[in-house]
Order: C-alpha cells, then sequence, then structure tokens
C-alpha cells in the first residue's frame, strides 16, 4: 500500500468485486420471487426444480430427508470456517498494508527531521535495544552524564596545550594510561612513535607601508608548522596578494623577492586546506622570500588559524590534476628552499588586497624565531581494548588524538572528542557489557605534524599475524563535538542496515538519529579507511548562526575554533558531548556485536553529496 500525491490508493479490484456482488445479489432475489425476465408468477412443483437436492435430475434423488438435513449442515459449516479464514486473512493483509504505508510515509516525513522510524532488530541483534537503552540512560541521565565535560575541562586546565614533541603531551599520556588502567580496561598499552620536533618561539608580522593612522599596524599571525624561522632582523619585503592558483600563475612573473599572501575563499576544509600545506613551497619554487596564508576558516573574528605544512618532493600532475591545480606546478621540488610561512586573520588578508587594488606598493614585516629541531624523538599511542567475549580477535578501532597545537587549549581538536569516546566505553565497563568483538580505544599522538601516530598503528596492525583483515570497522572522531545529529558510515550493505536499526533507537533519548553515507576524509585512520574497512563518524549540526557556506561538511562549529588561541573547554556544551558518547556507545556496541563480519571487499556504499539512504532499500545510495 503507497500513496501517490496525498491520495492513499486502494488494492486493485475493489470496485469490480463491489459491482460484481449488486449483480448477483440481484440475480439471486429475482429467482428466489420466481420472476423471470417476463415478470409472470409460477406455481413450485417439486418435480420441476432441477436442483441438486431434489427434483427428477437430482444425484441425491432417493436419499432419506434426514441424510439431505445432515448433509448441509456439514456444507453450512465448510462454508462458515472458509468465510472466518477469508475475513482474518483479509485483516491481515489490510494491517500489513497499513502499517507498510505507514512505515514509508514516517520515512519521508521524518527524513532530515529527526524523526525515528521503527524497524525490525538485524538478525543476531535482537536484544540490542536493550543494551542501547542501557547507555543512553547512563551517558545522559546516570553516572555518565555530565562527565565528558567534566572530564575534558580538568585535563586541559592541567595539561594545557599539548604539541608534538613536549612535555605537556607526555604528561597527559602518562596521566591517561593510569586512569585506563584503574578504570578496568581488559588492556592498556603504549606504542612507540618517533615523531619530529618543531618550536614555535617568538613570531610577529607588521604592516609597515602605508602606515595606517600614522603608524605601523601589527597583523594577527600564527607561524605555520615546520615553517623556519626568519634571519636576525626579520624579513621586510613587498607583498603580492594573489587569489587563486590560476592568480598565482598569472602573476608568476611578479613573484620574485614578494612575500606572496593567498587570499583564497573558503570552499570547505578539504578544498581550501591546499593552500596553506602547499603554498609555501610553491611559492618558494616561483622566488617568493616568505608566504602568509589567509586563516581557513567559514568566519573570523580577528582570529589566526595555524596549521601544518607538506615539503614533497616531487608534484606529480594527477595529484594536481584530481584538485584543480595548474599543471604548471608539476615537478621537481627536492632543491625548493624552505621559506618562512605564516598565517594570518581574513580581516587582515582583506585590508592588504583592497590596499594593493588602490595601485599602492604594500609592505610587510616578518619575524619568525621558529625551529626545526635535527632528528627525531619518540612519543608514544596509548591504548585501551575491552576483550571480545566470542571473537576476541576481531577488532573494532575507535581514534581520536591526544597531542594539539601550541595555541588554546586543544579542547575541541581534539581533547573533547577523544574523551567523548572514552566515556561510551566507561559506560559498557559500568554496566558489565561486553561484545562480541574486541573494541580497541587509540588515542594517536602526533595527529596535528603530519599523522605520525596513525601511520605507526597501521603500520603495526599491517605487521601483526593477524593483519588488517582482523580489522570489522574503525570509528574515529576528529573534528570537535557539537550538536550531535547521528553519524556518517562508509560501509557495507549489512552493515549500514545495522546502522540504521540502531539509530532508530536514538529518536526519542538524544536525537541523533540520521545516517549518512558520505565520503568522509578523516586524519589517523585514514589507511584503514583506504583499505576498504568500514568507517564511521559522528555527524554534527552548528550551535551559531556563522554556518559555513559548505553546509555538507556536518563538523558542526569546529572550524570556527579550529586550531586557534580559541579552543578552549568553554566552546563545548556538556549535554552535547553526553549525547554524543551515548550515540557513539550505542553505534560501537551493535557494530561490535552484530553476528555477520563487515565485509572489505564488498562496495562501500556511500555518496558524495551527503545523501541520506532511503529506508529500507537505501535506493539513493547502492
Amino acid at each position: 500500500m503507497s500513496n501517490v500525491n496525498g491520495v492513499e490508493m486502494q488494492p486493485a479490484g475493489d470496485a469490480s468485486r463491489k459491482a460484481s456482488t449488486s449483480e448477483s445479489e440481484h440475480d439471486t432475489e429475482a429467482a428466489h420471487s420466481g420472476t423471470g425476465t417476463g415478470g409472470e408468477l409460477k406455481p413450485l412443483v417439486e418435480d420441476d426444480i432441477d436442483s441438486p437436492l431434489g427434483g427428477r435430475n437430482s444425484v441425491f434423488r432417493g436419499m432419506t430427508r434426514v441424510h439431505c438435513c445432515a448433509l448441509i449442515c456439514c456444507l453450512l459449516v465448510l462454508f462458515g470456517v472458509l468465510a472466518g479464514v477469508g475475513i482474518f486473512l483479509l485483516g491481515h493483509w489490510n494491517a500489513s498494508v497499513s502499517n507498510l504505508t505507514e512505515a514509508q510515509e514516517s520515512s519521508s516525513a521524518g527524513k532530515g527531521s529527526g524523526a525515528s522510524v521503527e524497524l525490525a532488530p538485524p538478525v543476531g541483534l535482537e536484544d540490542v535495544n536493550l543494551v542501547v537503552a542501557k547507555l543512553v540512560e547512563d551517558l545522559t541521565q546516570g553516572p555518565g552524564k555530565g562527565a565528558a565535560w567534566a572530564m575534558t575541562a580538568e585535563f586541559v586546565d592541567t595539561f594545557g596545550h599539548r604539541q608534538a614533541g613536549s612535555e605537556n603531551l607526555e604528561r597527559s599520556i602518562d596521566w591517561l594510561a593510569a586512569f585506563c588502567r584503574d578504570a578496568g580496561f581488559d588492556r592498556v598499552y603504549h606504542e612507540n612513535v618517533s615523531i619530529p620536533k618543531w618550536t614555535r618561539g617568538q613570531e610577529s608580522a607588521t604592516l609597515v607601508s602605508p602606515l595606517i593612522g600614522g603608524a605601523p599596524k601589527k597583523l594577527n599571525m600564527l607561524g605555520l608548522g615546520f615553517s623556519p624561522g626568519t634571519p636576525d632582523g626579520g624579513i621586510e619585503a613587498q607583498v603580492l596578494v594573489v587569489t587563486s592558483w590560476a592568480d598565482l600563475v598569472e602573476k608568476a612573473a611578479l613573484v620574485t623577492g614578494k612575500i606572496v599572501v593567498y587570499n583564497q575563499q573558503w570552499e570547505g576544509y578539504n578544498k581550501t586546506v591546499v593552500y596553506r600545506t602547499y603554498g609555501a613551497h610553491i611559492a618558494s619554487r616561483l622566488g617568493a622570500v616568505a608566504v602568509l596564508v589567509r586563516s581557513l576558516t567559514p568566519f573570523s573574528l580577528a582570529t589566526p588559524h595555524t596549521g601544518s605544512q607538506s615539503r614533497p618532493a616531487s608534484i606529480a600532475p594527477d595529484w594536481l590534476s584530481a584538485r584543480n591545480m595548474p599543471a604548471s606546478f608539476a615537478g621537481d621540488y627536492s632543491g625548493v628552499a624552505r621559506i618562512p610561512a605564516a598565517s594570518i586573520t581574513v580581516e587582515d588578508v582583506a585590508l592588504l588586497s583592497r590596499i594593493q587594488a588602490r595601485g599602492k606598493d604594500v609592505r610587510v614585516r616578518i619575524e619568525m624565531g621558529a625551529f626545526n629541531h635535527p632528528g627525531m624523538v619518540i612519543s608514544r599511542n596509548t591504548i585501551a581494548e575491552i576483550q571480545g567475549s566470542v571473537k576476541p580477535d576481531e577488532v573494532v578501532i575507535m581514534g581520536g588524538h591526544m597531542d594539539s597545537w601550541d595555541v588554546g587549549q586543544g579542547a575541541t581538536d581534539d581533547a573533547g572528542p577523544s574523551l567523548v569516546c572514552l566515556q561510551a566505553l566507561l559506560a559498557m565497563l559500568r554496566l558489565g557489557l561486553r561484545p562480541l568483538r574486541t573494541i580497541r580505544m587509540v588515542f594517536f599522538t602526533a595527529e596535528e605534524i603530519g599523522l605520525y601516530g596513525g601511520a605507526q598503528h597501521y603500520a603495526n596492525q599491517v605487521a601483526s599475524a593477524a593483519g588488517v583483515e582482523a580489522i570489522h570497522l574503525v570509528a574515529e572522531l576528529d573534528h570537535g563535538i557539537f550538536n550531535p545529529l547521528g553519524i556518517s558510515l562508509q560501509a557495507d550493505f549489512t552493515t549500514q542496515m545495522v546502522a540504521r536499526f540502531t539509530a532508530s533507537l536514538l529518536g526519542t533519548s538524544t536525537g541523533a538519529t540520521r545516517v549518512v553515507s558520505r565520503f568522509t576524509e578523516q586524519s589517523d585512520l585514514n589507511d584503514f579507511k583506504n583499505h576498504n574497512v568500514p568507517f564511521m563518524t559522528l555527524l554534527q549540526g552548528p550551535n551559531n548562526v556563522f554556518r559555513s557556506k559548505v553546509e555538507t561538511e556536518f563538523q558542526g562549529d569546529y572550524f570556527l575554533y579550529h586550531h586557534t588561541h580559541a579552543d578552549t573547554v568553554d566552546r563545548l556544551i556538556p549535554s552535547q558531548m553526553d549525547k554524543a558518547a551515548a550515540t557513539m556507545a550505542a553505534h560501537l556496541y551493535a557494530f561490535a556485536s552484530m553476528p555477520e563480519r563487515s565485509s572489505h571487499t564488498a562496495p562501500m556504499i556511500y555518496d558524495a553529496a551527503d545523501a541520506e539512504c532511503t529506508l529500507p532499500t537505501m535506493a539513493t545510495c547502492a
């Protein structure tokens, strides 16, 4: 049963059955009254009746009246039974059609609105609704309520920012391992990771010409990771503002000896980040002496955003083509000089751009005490596991990173998300829940400076006897914790359906009922995702009105605070962290307990346009 344009579609044949019934009743009445087409009345004589029960042609002629009465009673009983069965089946069919119609209408009305659609549990997960209810209650109403925010606040207030290679980070790692051991995890251990070390030092950027109000103007800046420092006295040079890669190519002859300022537009993080990561390297090849990059954010309040850089030995044409970058940038970069690079605010870039547009020379002085330490230092991933009850060798990995940049507190990136995941597992320990498979929480190190912790963990898994095939699913939180809407999942069809059933249980408690299947770039666990291991992350909406023009990223307010002094714990809301922990706990438990093994070979279901899969067929994502 379905409806079209709001009109309920009736089962085929109803009208014809009604017409046929009416005609039949009319004919029977006419026969019993003795009337025919002529309308003449005739007396009824027994021998003239050509009926099954009497008359000269009856097959029952000669039977006694008792026999006939008994036969009639039997036939009446048989007709009654058949009629009852028919009425039951018709009622059951109508109810089924009605339920299907209601489910389709509910799915259509609830899509994207957080409405909950009741689904049958997947085979083997019939009791997961009870487990989910306990987890949600624990994390939103019970002992876990407010715990994620309180732990995050104490953690960042105690250890501050945790730059890779710093003592702050290593002390926080020691504390985290001790906490997990005391909490009762089955196994807690470290993985050593060799990482580079970079120190910021004192830094400044100043507009020296033209003067603003008769004086030089300080520009709000943050040096980019692995930038070299400037010579004593800094670098002072004329500025060349460019708005895009194509604009840089057009002005390539003017680059030599200049400070290139990138005034690129925000097109979402994944498209825009290449200006920060490769901008200095490409400009240096063209002869620039330094680079200033517009901060990567959809909205600015004069806050610079830092981040890392890349210095490849070569850039391939196909890599450039995939990012819509000019083919002329391809080639050998092994001899390209490393030049100072910093991020400045959206407002300051706009100022420099306006002055240049008026035809005036713009000069800036940059001073940076940044230093790249020789060699490598040792840091550590921290791993805590709940062993599986039936399939302990099959593993669900949950990841977040404990390092941060050396500004702010690193609360949204990534202490808060990591500790939300920890709270999800602590709820399982409190409730005595042990899923079929092992759940492994990995607190990665050195993510910010180049995904060193994630790369090491992947290499260790590849080298292990079980290999990557032992990994059932990976999940990662590395884009803040804001308003949880549901999850984003790349997975095979069976795993997708487990997620949709689990999400349907969260409607009245967390509201995080959405499941989208989108191509999601993450960080430390990307190597597993690229190996076709199913991948999940949290889907989030913004709290503020400063919404990105790129709404499909579902990352809340993350890029308002990303890599800034404003990344502090007061950006996080306790109730939202509780709902996020409950959402993650529910899905992690369901994935770790589903009877079937997730597929590493079946096609991953995802949609680049962030389409929500249609229940129950997921037709839009197949």
